[in-house]
């Protein structure tokens, strides 16, 4: 994917194809050292990349604070992508799935 730049330009997130079945997000100091994987996910889930058909191009994207990111999971299984936002320093994913559209 692009870069994300952190608010203070001192790290960046991105995602990285690991396997043909698996993504990462990294997260990096601004000069590229320090790389880290923050979060992987398998097949049917995977972070959106640039690799895959139909998918936007779309970046990591730090919170204000620089203490969260926020990504998308495509969802082959269900047909449909979800924003997992993790704590940049534990790991934790908080995952929002939105509305259901069977309810909608």
């Amino acid at each position: 994917t692009p870069v994300g730049w952190s608010n203070d330009g001192q790290r960046m997130a991105f995602i990285r194809n690991m396997t043909a079945d698996s993504t990462a997000l990294i997260v990096a100091d601004a000069d590229g050292t320090s790389e880290r994987i923050l979060a992987t996910r398998q097949n049917p889930r995977r972070f959106v990349t640039l690799t895959l058909a139909g998918s936007p191009s779309v970046r990591p994207s730090w919170s204000p604070d620089d203490r969260s990111l926020a990504t998308i999971v495509g969802n082959a299984a269900r047909g449909r992508e979800e924003i997992a936002v993790f704590n940049v320093d534990s790991g934790q994913e908080n995952l929002h799935t939105g509305r259901d559209d069977a309810r909608a």
